[in-house]
C-alpha cells in the first residue's frame, strides 16, 4: 500500500497539471415551438478538428438542445456555425460566431429564437450577435431574431455566479 501512494500521488498531480491545458465549448439552442431540433444543425471548428451536430446529436438538456462538451485547441480561434432549415431545406436561419482560444478555459454559447436579446439579463456572459430569421412563417412577431450569447469561465478555477 505504501509504494502505491507516492504513484496514485503522482498520477494525480499529472493529471491536475493537464487540465489546465484543456479548452472546452458547448453550444445549446434553446427550446423553441417554431425552430425545432429537427432544423438545427451545429458546427464547431478549432482550426484542426471539425465536429457537425445535426438533430439526432443534440442532446435535451435543461430547456435546450445541447452539443456535447467538446475538448479543442488551447490557442489559435474557435469557429461555431448554427444554420436551421425548414423542411425542403431552405434556410430560416444561420450565423457564426469567432472566439479566441485559451488555455484552461469553457466557453458556452446559447442559441436563442426570441423578441428580446437575452444578453441584457446575462451574468457571466462576454457578448452576443443576433440573426435574422429569413421567412416570416418563423416569426411569432416583427422583431424575432436569433440570439447567440456566449461566455467563458476557467476550467480549473471558475468564477460561481
Amino acid at each position: 500500500m505504501i509504494r502505491v501512494f507516492p504513484v496514485l500521488l503522482m498520477i494525480s498531480i499529472l493529471s491536475f497539471g493537464c487540465s489546465e491545458d484543456r479548452a472546452l465549448v458547448q453550444v445549446k439552442f434553446y427550446k423553441d415551438t417554431l425552430l425545432t431540433r429537427d432544423m438545427i444543425t451545429i458546427t464547431i471548428d478549432d482550426g484542426e478538428s471539425r465536429w457537425r451536430f445535426g438533430p439526432s446529436c443534440l442532446r435535451s438538456y435543461l430547456g435546450a438542445w445541447s452539443s456535447p462538451e467538446i475538448e479543442t485547441r488551447n490557442e489559435g480561434t474557435l469557429l461555431v456555425k448554427y444554420q436551421c432549415k425548414d423542411p425542403e431545406g431552405a434556410l430560416v436561419s444561420g450565423g457564426q460566431l469567432k472566439l479566441g482560444l485559451r488555455e484552461d478555459w469553457r466557453w458556452g454559447i446559447d442559441i436563442f429564437h426570441s423578441e428580446q436579446n437575452p444578453y441584457h439579463t446575462c451574468f457571466g456572459c462576454f457578448g452576443y450577435k443576433s440573426f435574422p430569421i429569413l421567412n416570416p412563417a418563423y416569426m411569432s412577431s416583427d422583431s424575432d431574431s436569433v440570439f447567440v450569447v456566449w461566455g467563458g469561465n476557467s476550467i480549473s478555477n471558475p468564477v460561481e455566479y
